[in-house]
Parts: C-alpha cells; structure tokens; sequence
C-alpha cells in the first residue's frame, strides 16, 4: 500500500469520538475514547489532521447523509487527507443495517488509500482481502448488534406499556408519573386546564368559541402560543382524559387505566355536543 509511511512522512490521521446510547455514553465515554486514542497516538506516532468529534444522541445506525462525523470523513477522504481513520472500535464507525451504508463507509478509507486503526492497534487495511473480511464481519456484527439493542429496547417498551406503565414519553396535559413508586397521579395545573376547557365545551360552545375563551383569559397552551380550534377539538375527543390513556409502541396501542381528569357525566355531555355539530 503506497501511503505516507513509505515516504518517510509522518503518517497522518483522522481520529473519531463519538457515542450515541445512553448506554455507550456510561460504558465508553468521550473522554475513554480520548484517553484512547491518545495513548494510541504516542505509540503509533504521525500527524493529527483532525479529530471529527460528534456529541452523543446521533445513532451509529442512520445512513451517511444524517451522519455530520461521517459526512466531513468523506470530504477529508475525497481530498486523501489522511493515511488512517482512527478509531476507539470499528462499531464506531457504522451499524447501519443497509450494507451498502457500511461499505460506503469502507469505500472512504479505500478512497484516500487509508487503514482503519482500532484503540488496541487492530488495522483493517482496505487493500488486502483479510481487511475486507474484517470489516464485513465487525459491521456485520456491530449492525446486528444494534438489532438486538433495538428490538430488546422494544420489548421492554411493550412490556412497559401491557402494565399500565409510561413508556417514558412526553406525558399528557393533567398527568403524571411517579418513576420510583410506579403510579400515575394528576397535575393540577394542567388539570385545571383540561376541566375549564371541557366545561366549556359542556356548555354547548364550539370549539372556535372555546379557542376564543381561552385565549381572552390568558391561558397559553403548552406548545404554542395561542389556541385553535383544532387543538381543542383533539383534547376533547381523548379518551385520556376520562381516565383511558393509550400508549403505541411499535405501531401497536397499550391502553391503561389513568386518574381520570374528567367525570364520566362532563364526558358523555361534551361527545353528545361533539356529534351533534359534526351532524
């Protein structure tokens, strides 16, 4: 492989940091995989062109273009910037589940005639038919891998929703959720909201009028500035309020058993008016 070390030129390098679980964060911090790599910097010796370092949260499993660490790899590629993309392990590089999202991951080491270098001094060298073993096998596994997470993250989500639990999202207007002792209970403030809002409703007012009313008295709801109609009209069709709170996971609902904000009788009145107008 003709690169920069047959030159008697320092080799240079690109170094990644990056985590993107909760899980990668305590277990592999980007402070860890500093400390890595910079030990492997004094062994290994060469010139540091750049430390692409992206914040946790941005999954190893998107494709390159939701990718910002991956996509300023290939513009350093395209320029043959470097002679080794360093990393603290190869699962940082990529899980996407697309093989050709990996491989295009290859083809920028390939491209600027580069080797991919590990934390413990492994190298994946794309001229050599073992590196293209190599990296198959460590994404192919770092892919399937990541399946697992995601499908065990669901499973405990569906288990989580079938008990009447919050599944960790944002909560309704009215409601909350005791983590530690596992029960639901209501929010006044917000509660307070939902029964002025459906007490006008039980009225006979429209949901315009409703809107109206709301906004007359100040009351700013919790995502926007003013209220509407439609935002409105959704509150007072959801049966969470009447203390059946549903929850979707993975495209299935869990429906639960919640405190109920609104009395049974307020609730029958508000539909009745409801369908009266839609008819």
């Amino acid at each position: 492989m003709a690169n920069a070390k047959e030159s008697q030129q320092p080799v240079r390098y690109v170094e990644l940091v990056r985590v993107s679980t909760r899980g990668q964060a305590e277990r592999d911090t980007p402070e860890i995989q500093r400390r890595a790599l910079d030990a492997l910097a004094r062994r290994r010796g060469g010139r540091l062109i750049e430390r692409i370092e992206e914040p946790g949260g941005i999954s190893g499993t998107l494709p390159l273009h939701q990718r910002p660490d991956l996509q300023r790899l290939k513009a350093l590629s395209d320029k043959k910037a470097f002679d080794e993309i360093r990393v603290y392990a190869f699962d940082r590089l990529t899980r996407a589940a697309d093989p050709m999202e990996r491989w295009a991951v290859y083809g920028m080491a390939q491209g600027a005639n580069a080797v991919i270098v590990n934390a413990d001094d492994s190298v994946i060298d794309p001229t050599d038919r073992v590196g293209e073993i190599l990296f198959f096998f460590s994404s192919l596994g770092a892919s399937d891998e990541a399946k697992s997470i995601r499908r065990r993250m669901t499973d405990g989500l569906r288990r989580t929703a079938a008990a009447g639990r919050s599944v960790g999202r944002r909560l309704p207007a009215g409601l909350t959720w005791d983590k530690k002792s596992g029960q639901w209970g209501i929010d006044e403030n917000g509660a307070a909201v939902v029964r002025r809002i459906f007490a006008l409703a039980a009225e006979g007012l429209s949901t315009s009028q409703i809107a109206d009313h709301m906004n007359a008295e100040g009351i700013v709801p919790r995502d926007t500035n003013r209220w509407a109609a439609s935002s409105i009209a959704n509150m007072l069709r959801n049966a969470k309020f009447k203390g059946e709170y549903a929850q979707e996971v993975d495209g299935k609902t869990y429906v639960c058993t919640v405190p109920a904000i609104i009395d049974e009788e307020t609730w029958d009145r508000v539909q009745a008016h409801m369908d009266a107008r839609m008819n």
